[in-house]
């Protein structure tokens, strides 16, 4: 995991965001962020996106070079499918899945890092 995404999911965490509607939730995070971004002053954070068009489709949000895809439906799999594909993304350093599902994942897919971020845990 790069410092970068340690630093996100530590924005994130204790953060409650709204699970019914997954525009909603990136929404909230993309707040959270951004919000976080001018506490923090880091220059990383100086560019936080929303649904960018990378390699592999339209990720829900982008900071700096750290993909995060937001998932509050879905098969396993497909999310797998679909992270795997925007780890084609060359300008990537890193993935976040931000879900309340449970998505097993290993250290890194397509080579690049990869971290679960689990709403249902982070509350607690």
């Amino acid at each position: 995991m790069t410092p970068l995404m340690r630093d996100i999911m530590a924005a994130l965490y204790g953060k409650r965001f709204p699970l019914e509607d997954e525009k909603a939730t990136q929404a909230g995070i993309f707040s959270a962020l951004t919000d976080d971004a001018v506490a923090l002053t880091m220059s990383p954070w100086a560019s936080v996106n929303r649904e960018v068009r990378i390699a592999g489709g339209i990720i829900d949000l982008l900071v700096a070079d750290v993909g995060i895809e937001v998932k509050i439906k879905g098969q396993p799999k497909a999310i797998i499918r679909q992270l795997n594909s925007y780890s084609a993304e060359p300008s990537l350093s890193g993935l976040i899945l931000v879900t309340s599902r449970p998505v097993a994942l290993g250290p890194t897919i397509g080579g690049k890092p990869v971290a679960v971020f689990d709403m249902a845990r982070a509350w607690l």
